[in-house]
């Protein structure tokens, strides 16, 4: 856990109040002292984006690789919508405010209709995982 909260720049303060614990069992948890239940497991696996089983049955570096993994597909995701958005500049020209009437092949207009769904896609879940962080904190 201790590696996961610093590839995350959590203190373990911060990972504290997240977890709804205190600090000492959340360093006695990274020592590997106490093993935490199946609330704390529940509250890490949402923290960092992980399965439960994949916290109980993997080592260490098969978690890591898993955590890096998702990020790098996140992270990948993210990069594609935006060189997706800079390609389609031309299909959406603003000019002194007004939209440039011009004419776009089918396959254009698919790209941004495309592009206007993942963007609602990925703000959906930028809430979702706000608000699990919120109630994290709350508790």
């Amino acid at each position: 856990m201790r590696v996961l909260r610093k590839k995350m720049k959590y203190s373990i303060s911060e990972m504290s109040d997240l977890m709804g614990i205190g600090t000492t069992m959340v360093s006695n948890y990274e020592r590997g002292s106490s093993e935490p239940n199946l609330t704390i497991l529940i509250k890490v696996s949402e923290i960092f984006g992980l399965n439960v089983q994949d916290l109980i049955e993997s080592t260490e570096i098969e978690i890591l690789t898993k955590f890096e993994n998702k990020n790098n597909s996140s992270n990948s995701q993210n990069n594609n919508i935006i060189d997706k958005s800079k390609n389609l500049k031309n299909v959406n020209q603003t000019q002194g405010g007004g939209v440039t009437n011009t004419t776009h092949t089918s396959s254009e207009k698919d790209e941004v209709v495309k592009l206007r769904e993942e963007v609602v896609f990925l703000k959906e879940q930028l809430k979702f995982t706000q608000g699990l962080l919120q109630d994290a904190l709350k508790k």
